[in-house]
This record gives C-alpha cells, structure tokens and sequence, in this order.
C-alpha cells in the first residue's frame, strides 16, 4: 500500500515519537511511505527508515506573508502542495497528525479520490479549548474523514457523541532496547517532556514537590529531559530557585538508556493525550508516579499495583506518592517489575496490526 503521512514536523514531541514509530514499522513491512513535513525543514530527530521519502513543504514555498490577502493566497499555494504530494505519490491513503494538520490536509484533499485518515493526539477535553477557528473547521470536516483515530477510550466514548467514524488506536510502544534490574538502577526521579510548554507538562508543580523532597533524598537526583530555551528557564526560574539535586538535561537522543537506568519516572502534567513517556518509562520498568490527569494515566497504571497515581494539580499529593516510592524499596521492585506488563497491551507488534487492519477497511 502507498500510504502519505502529514505532520507539522518531526523536532521532537509525542506525536512525532509515534509517527516516526508506525512508519518504521509499515515501511518494514513493505509499504511505501512519503512523509510529508508541512512546515518545518528541520531534519527528524526520530530515526527514520532510509526507505521513507521525505517532502518538506517549505523548501519549496515561500514565508508566509503578514498581510491578510497576501496569506490568503499563500495559504491556497500551500494547500495545493500538500494535494500534489499526495497525488505525485500515487498515494493509496493519506494519514495526518494533530489537529492543524488533519484540518489542512481534509482541505486540500477534498475534491481528491484520496481517502483521509486524521488522528487526534490530545483528549477531548484539551482539544476543546483550542482556537474557534480550529474547534470550527474540525466539527465540519471530521465527518469527511474516512477515519478518526483517538488514544484513550475514554476519548473514543466523547468522540462518538459527534462523529460517528471514530476508532480507538492507542500509541505504539518500541520494545525496550534493555532492561536494568530494578535493584540495579539509579537512585534518579526522571521527567520528560517539551519543557517549553511547562505549564501543560507541569514542571512548575514537579519542582514545587522536589523543592519539599530533596533535602530528606540527598542521594537521589531529579532530571528533566527535553527542549527548552533560556526564556523558558528563566520562566521556571521561580520554582527551582531553592531546589538543589536537579538537572535540565534538553533533548536526548539517548532517552532510552536513561530511562532505563531511573528507578523513579513522573509524569506531572496538567493535560495529556496518551502519555507517551509514561508509556516507554513503564515498558523500561520505572517505578511510575503520574497525576490523574485528562486523560491516559488512569487507563495506563493500576494505582498501588503498577504504579501510583496524585490527585490531578495535587501537589502535597504527588510529593506524598513520590516520597513513598523513593523510600520503599520492595514498592519501588513491584511496581517496576508490574509496569513492565504494559508491553501486553500497547507493544509496537500488536498496535501496528491494529493500524494494517484499518488502513485495509
């Protein structure tokens, strides 16, 4: 099967984790695959199969200009490039990624013989505080979709309130490259996420909470992995100034290993799709402390078994969960050796069936 796939672009985030993942998996098993970046030139930082074609839009548009008239009309040349990608590929099947991307692409390929997949990588409840704009288009043009993909259940159930294509497909999970033993591991309290969107990933709430755990925890560490600029840190600035045992790591293209080696992981965020840090953290066997926010956590750890889940914004509450999985070692073993279990659900093999099973519907 020919089969085109839209994105902003691929610098790092969730959404592009998992694009990069399903189409590695299709291209090994033998589809073709064009990737289409519709607005960054930036290279992937994911790896991406050598067979995957790559189109970057903006290589071959110009800026997009400030005056309304003048956009109105760059915007028509873009949506006829991302039409003629799709058509030049003999494209089988055309599947895009967030929100602004499934609204282009369900526009430009309207009057084409192409049929749209679009997939949501944020729940419901986020997506409904979005731009009108957005909330607009997306209410008109998602019954157009051959497809809509959600990430939780929970979501699919909201979802099927409005459209009646949606479809639950959950985020596939890569096999761990390694696994440490728990009683091997470091004695480190692991985040990750896009630090430059630190309110929605609640890295001021996390910082609150260490500020009250690390002098009791003088040997542990915590690291926060992920983008980030100085504005951003100056921003955070307020809520790490008392803190000591912490590190701002940026982006790791070695994230694998050092999830691998954390006996903790938390997950503070406000809002969440399908998390898929948590996800790769419990596959790797952290011990998971998650707030139970909307939405994913609550579907992905069974509280006091494979993990703990904090009152949503709770930050006595995470700093009370994260101080007892930091001081019971046994917990700490039985909930990383549980969290492994996560594979049975969300492992690449199995997820990837689902996504051949209704690209072939």
């Amino acid at each position: 099967m020919r089969l085109v796939f839209y994105i902003n672009g691929m610098h790092g985030g969730g959404a592009e984790r998992v694009m990069a993942t399903v189409t590695n998996a299709l291209t090994k098993r033998g589809h073709d695959i064009l990737l289409v970046l519709t607005e960054s030139t930036e290279d992937s930082v994911y790896y991406l199969n050598p067979l995957i074609k790559i189109v970057k839009l903006s290589e071959y548009l110009p800026p997009c200009p400030t005056t309304p008239l003048a956009k109105l009309f760059w915007w028509r040349k873009r949506s006829k490039a991302i039409l003629n990608a799709a058509e030049n590929f003999n494209a089988d099947k055309a599947v895009s990624f967030t929100t602004p991307e499934n609204i282009k692409v369900l526009l430009s390929l309207a009057n084409s013989h192409i049929p749209v997949i679009v997939s949501e990588h944020t729940n419901i409840v986020r997506s409904g505080k979005q731009s009108l704009y957005l909330r607009i288009f997306r209410n008109i043009l998602y019954k157009r979709a051959e497809l809509v993909t959600v990430l939780t259940r929970h979501d699919m159930l909201l979802w099927n309130k409005r459209f009646d294509n949606v479809i639950h497909l959950p985020n596939p999970v890569p096999y761990p490259k390694v696994i440490v033993p728990a009683k091997d591991k470091e004695q480190v309290v692991l985040a990750v996420g896009n630090v430059t969107i630190w309110h929605t990933k609640g890295f001021d709430l996390l910082l609150q909470s260490w500020g009250k755990l690390y002098r009791d925890f003088p040997d542990w560490k915590l690291l926060i992995a992920g983008k980030y600029t100085s504005e951003t840190i100056q921003e955070l600035s307020q809520y790490y100034n008392d803190c000591q045992n912490y590190e701002f790591l940026g982006f790791c293209h070695n994230i694998d290993e050092i999830m691998a080696k954390s006996a903790v992981f938390c997950l503070s965020s406000r809002q969440e799709g399908l998390p898929m840090a948590l996800l790769e953290a419990m596959s790797y066997g952290c011990a998971c402390v998650a707030f139970d926010c909307p939405t994913g956590p609550s579907e992905i750890i069974n509280h006091g078994v494979s993990g703990l889940l904090a009152k949503p914004e709770d930050v006595k509450d995470l700093t009370r969960n994260l101080r007892y999985v930091m001081s019971h070692k046994e917990s700490q073993k039985c909930y990383s050796k549980n969290a492994m279990t996560i594979m049975d659900k969300y492992n690449e093999t199995r997820v990837i069936d689902l996504w051949e099973e209704f690209l072939k519907e």
